[in-house]
């Protein structure tokens, strides 16, 4: 799991953010929050580049144009072709991503990754909740509609009947399937996490653009997640699992505090081989 979070600091890094930091958040639900100043995303390359699987800039080797490096000297690109998606998957199954950029208004989206685990499900049934919006207090008044378009994946919106149809019997096939094998359902603990979960102010109060700090960034809020993210905090883990939740914390930090190097010099800098005016928390 620590490299998962690794890679998402490298996302953090190629969008020329000068902060990332991840926050966790206890509750009936616990909440991670990874937030950056970089230069955001629109609604368009949210879908185009972040969303879509092997669309990252790195492959066509399109280098970010100087507008978007908030004033600082060229990154060489550190993350893997579509691996940050992946990334905050492996951290947790249900994500609320906000982005900024600058003349741009903020585009949201709310993914449940398991959706994708079921095999009998067509691509193109599954809806992912995405608005834009200007006034930030407008996304939480948007999000129970989000949660409702999100749910629709599970027992369909009474908007296409035949979808409907569809989204009923891949789940009936999932059902059995996952009974003939011994395991929990799938979209049991998919609506399970929906119910119970809720994304609140406090979650975003530390990203610089939601307290005004910033006008550009990118803020990852992720429920139901990881042992090892859950293991940070004090008082979630059973007492049989306290070696493990004290290994995950070691784990986490060492790969952390590895991103840059401290004793780095200006000369390497210069070259690209080390992150400049880049603070992680």
């Amino acid at each position: 799991m620590p490299d998962r979070c690794f890679e998402l600091w490298k996302n953090a890094y190629d969008a020329y953010a000068r902060e990332v930091a991840l926050h966790i958040f206890d509750g009936e639900v616990p909440i991670a929050a990874i937030v950056d100043d970089g230069h955001g995303m629109s609604r368009e390359e949210f879908i185009e580049k972040w969303l879509v699987v092997g669309t990252e800039s790195k492959a066509s080797n399109t280098v970010t144009p100087e507008s978007d490096r908030n004033g600082l000297p060229f990154r060489p690109k550190q993350g893997q072709k579509g691996i940050g998606r992946l990334s905050s998957a492996n951290l947790g199954s249900l994500l609320l991503l906000i982005s900024k950029r600058i003349d741009h208004p903020f585009v949201a989206a709310l993914i449940d990754w398991r959706l994708f685990e079921n095999p009998f499900l067509y691509l193109q049934d599954i809806e992912i909740p995405i608005i834009e919006f200007f006034d930030k207090d407008e996304l939480l008044s948007q999000l129970p509609v989000m949660f409702d378009r999100l749910m629709g994946n599970l027992w369909g919106d009474g908007r296409d009947l035949a979808r409907d149809q569809r989204i009923a019997a891949a789940w009936v096939s999932f059902d059995q399937l996952e009974q003939s094998e011994d395991k929990p359902l799938t979209r049991e603990a998919i609506e399970q996490v929906l119910i119970a979960a809720v994304f609140e102010t406090r979650h975003l109060q530390q990203w610089p653009v939601w307290n005004g700090a910033k006008t550009h960034g990118t803020s990852l809020l992720i429920g139901n997640i990881s042992f090892d993210l859950e293991a940070q905090l004090d008082g979630r883990v059973a007492l049989n699992e306290e070696n493990t939740a004290k290994q995950a914390k070691e784990r986490l930090f060492e790969t952390l505090q590895n991103f840059t190097d401290p004793f780095v010099d200006q000369a390497e800098i210069a070259e690209g081989y080390a992150a400049e005016d880049f603070i992680f928390q």
